[in-house]
């Protein structure tokens, strides 16, 4: 995760976060999950990329960490937004990734595949590192499975389009 105070193009992070207004944080997805994360009380922002990898590495957790050593915002202080992405039904991988999962968010799929819940797994890790289950909201479709609104990776391949995530402070208003 790294903080952004200007307009950049940063690559190698899964997270942005900010306190600065007016600063549009954005992600490329195409079947990840997006996670907005946000404090009222402070002011400040994350958008968190999840895909496999970063799942994996626990993008989630880190993000709330993020924001809590940065801003010094305690986890059952923030909100949090699941946007769309694959889902279990859909997510199927193999056991090189499966094995980097805990049993509970997978489930046997075809010879030696099984299907990945990845908003239930980021779901685990927010909840896990202190944010309120009851503070979580998620958008429940499914990329995959609703081709004419979404992009999937999963299934269009190579040729399929990408879908910005967007997230931003809006600047005080002085009245």
């Amino acid at each position: 995760v790294a903080y952004v105070d200007k307009t950049a193009h940063l690559t190698g992070v899964d997270g942005l976060a900010t306190d600065q207004p007016g600063v549009v944080l954005t992600a490329v997805v195409a079947d990840c999950l997006p996670i907005y994360l946000w404090s009222r009380k402070r002011r400040c922002i994350a958008l968190l990329h999840a895909g496999w990898r970063g799942t994996a590495d626990g993008i989630a957790s880190t993000g709330v960490d993020f924001l809590g050593q940065r801003f010094g915002i305690a986890p059952n202080g923030l909100t949090a937004l699941l946007g769309p992405c694959i889902c279990s039904e859909c997510y199927e991988v193999g056991p090189e990734v499966a094995d980097r999962f805990d049993q509970s968010v997978l489930r046997k799929g075809r010879s030696d595949r099984y299907f990945l819940d990845l908003r239930g797994e980021n779901l685990r890790q927010l909840v896990n590192s202190g944010v309120a289950e009851d503070a979580i909201m998620s958008d429940g479709r499914c990329t995959c499975c609703l081709p004419g609104l979404f992009y999937s990776y999963r299934g269009d391949g190579k040729k399929a389009g990408r879908m910005f995530a967007a997230l931003a402070l809006l600047p005080d208003r002085q009245t």
